[in-house]
């Protein structure tokens, strides 16, 4: 295998947040919890329509219902990476 590039295209907005939604509340009911539907809206733009990233994500804040702990991904610094492979486009 070499260092190949596969270009693949990123998902609209609307696919995103689709996306991030049905991982992210696959454990509970999104409109029972408004403000993480707020903070999730603004993670999954954050992912730059990455499906791998948005469903890692996503994963990886189903079994967290406190604002707080998606609120701190959504500050994190994995965002501002300068050699971020990931979400450099």
């Amino acid at each position: 295998m070499g260092n190949e590039q596969i270009s693949m295209n990123n998902l609209s907005t609307e696919a995103s947040w689709s996306l991030f939604k049905t991982h992210a509340f696959e454990n509970m009911n999104p409109m029972g919890h408004p403000e993480l539907e707020e903070v999730g809206k603004k993670i999954a733009a954050k992912c730059k329509g990455l499906p791998l990233a948005l469903k890692t994500l996503a994963g990886m804040l189903r079994s967290k219902s406190e604002v707080e702990e998606w609120k701190r991904i959504l500050r994190s610094e994995i965002w501002e990476l300068p050699h971020n492979d990931i979400f450099q486009h």
